[in-house]
């Protein structure tokens, strides 16, 4: 059954004539009683700024209604800052360090220039899968000892999946206020996180100029194909595109693909956004064709 959204939240109501409206929560498609409700931004406060942007044309669409829960799940909304800031972090070799494992320990170890993370608190870096070793000395990471009770994981896997997932609400937020009319049946993503100089002119002849939300980064949402769309975050030398397929469109996966041929892919789908929470996106395109 398809969910649908219902009511206006986009003023920031939750009452109407003497009445408490029901809603449905855009994350999980149940209903929502808008007194007891999460007010989430559309265009999250930390991507304006201070004050409205000087751009013609410019709307932030207000705020939906959600629960609380389901709305905490995604952390502060800050996180879509920062989760822009590691993914430049994570396809710029001036910012990352390799190191071979030390002892019999097999493998290596990645690290993040603590100064690309000067804003994370420990409680931020816990969220995105990071270990904080900022008060750890450097001798102690030549020891094996140092990675006794530390998981061995895919560094970058761990972090770009909160890292995507958290992008991907963001840019479903944007949708469903500006452009959908229901919520779809299934949720079908495909996302490209492109490293490099942003500003080429065949990226912008595809996708359209996009509009400043905050000082460093930049959103456009347009149509990609039928009832499809794609919705583009943008600093100066990363994007993150995300395409959302509706059911009749998911055909084009393929064709995503070829658009980007040396660009990674990852793949989303869920019966509601709430399955990007701890989601493992599996890549597609790039990575498969390498393995």
């Amino acid at each position: 059954m398809e969910r649908k959204y219902r009511g206006n939240s986009s003023s920031g109501d939750c009452k109407g004539n003497g009445r408490t409206v029901l809603t449905t929560c855009y994350l999980c498609g149940q209903l929502v009683e808008g007194s007891t409700s999460s007010r989430d931004h559309v265009i999250p406060r930390a991507l304006r700024g201070k004050g409205q942007p000087k751009v013609r044309g410019y709307d932030d669409s207000g705020v939906l209604l959600t629960h609380p829960e389901c709305n905490n799940r995604f952390g502060d909304e800050t996180y879509v800052c920062k989760a822009m800031h590691l993914l430049e972090a994570l396809h710029n070799s001036n910012t990352t360090l390799a190191r071979t494992a030390p002892g019999e320990l097999k493998g290596q170890v990645l690290a993040l220039n603590e100064e690309k993370l000067a804003e994370f608190s420990p409680r931020d870096l816990r969220f995105f899968g990071i270990h904080d070793a900022r008060n750890d000395s450097i001798a102690s990471f030549d020891k094996p000892e140092y990675y006794a009770n530390k998981p061995r994981t895919d560094f970058r896997k761990t972090v770009i999946c909160p890292t995507l997932s958290v992008l991907t609400k963001s840019a479903a937020v944007l949708l469903v206020s500006r452009h959908l009319r229901d919520l779809p049946r299934k949720w079908n993503v495909v996302c490209v996180p492109y490293q490099g100089d942003t500003t080429r002119a065949e990226l912008s002849f595809l996708f359209g100029e996009t509009k400043p939300f905050a000082k460093n980064i930049r959103v456009s949402a347009k149509q990609f194909e039928a009832s499809s769309w794609f919705v583009i975050y943008a600093t100066g030398t990363v994007l993150a595109l995300f395409f959302f397929l509706m059911e009749d469109d998911c055909h084009l996966v393929a064709d995503i693909q070829k658009l980007f041929p040396d660009q990674e892919c990852f793949r989303f789908d869920g019966e509601t956004l709430m399955d990007l929470v701890g989601h493992d996106w599996p890549s597609i395109g790039l990575a498969r064709s390498k393995g």
